[in-house]
């Protein structure tokens, strides 16, 4: 069973995150963790601070009932709703995620930081940054369907164990993948035989379900978004390593950037 954690505030984002999340996976096998924290800028009083944390975790509890008569529950599925405090709240979501033994994080874009909500920051942002655990940032203009096509943008450095990853990933979901490397000059790109490379996938390792694509662009983020809204995935994939060319592509700035210029969610898996 795969184990998947939501982060959730109950603000439209990580509302449309948890929608998304109920119906992209196939929730006969799947267990839902859905995860609230209470965020404490820093310790009050000792002889306030356990009825000031109960009083927030029941506010929450609450919102947690609202949410899912809100949202169509999969039949079948196992849920189940936490709620944590702390201060660093992406680092309260990663321990939930270890203690969950949880396979993926899913955190809806676009969530900020407001103490009267008690919600994350920008809780998706610091978990690409930071989480150990494969993370998908969900925009909230996503559409709300089950992951069939995934796009796993490639660079020059992604390695033997990235594509296994991908291709176990695909198939949990019995997705297809189609593996995109944006190349910088035409004459580059032709000198690629997408055909040799997808015949060798197919022959090495028996799959059937992936094939190769390039773009010509400059800017790699330019020519990923331009693939992105040519075939529509239902899924952007990432592997970035360090001082390489997915680092460049997908660091803090242009990852929050290529997120807030497609409706494709975006999965993220590190080294």
């Amino acid at each position: 069973m795969v184990r998947i954690i939501v982060a959730t505030d109950f603000t439209p984002a990580s509302k449309h995150a948890v929608e998304y999340a109920f119906n992209a996976f196939d929730a006969e096998n799947t267990a839902f963790i859905l995860v609230h924290v209470v965020h404490v800028d820093g310790p009050p009083p000792a002889f306030m601070f356990n009825k000031l944390i109960e009083s927030l975790k029941l506010r929450a509890k609450y919102k947690f009932e609202n949410l899912l008569t809100e949202i169509t529950q999969p039949k079948f599925s196992k849920i189940i709703n936490r709620i944590e405090y702390g201060s660093s709240v992406h680092s309260v979501i990663e321990k939930a995620a270890r203690e969950e033994n949880a396979d993926l994080i899913i955190a809806g874009a676009g969530m900020r930081h407001n103490l009267e909500q008690m919600v994350m920051g920008d809780v998706a942002t610091h978990l690409v940054s930071y989480s150990a655990f494969p993370v998908i940032i969900v925009p909230q203009q996503a559409a709300i369907k089950r992951i069939e096509t995934i796009v796993n943008a490639t660079g020059v450095e992604q390695t033997e164990g990235d594509f296994m990853r991908m291709m176990k990933f695909a198939e949990i979901l019995k997705a297809n993948v189609t593996m995109l490397h944006v190349y910088n000059n035409a004459d580059r790109a032709n000198s690629i035989q997408a055909k040799t490379i997808q015949e060798l996938a197919m022959d090495k390792y028996g799959f059937n379900n992936v094939r190769f694509e390039y773009e010509v662009n400059t800017s790699a983020v330019k020519g990923i978004i331009k693939y992105l809204n040519k075939t529509n995935p239902d899924l952007l994939a990432v592997f970035p390593h360090k001082q390489v060319y997915l680092d460049r592509i997908f660091s803090h700035r242009i990852t929050k950037d290529l997120a807030g210029k497609s409706a494709v969610p975006m999965l993220v898996v590190k080294n």
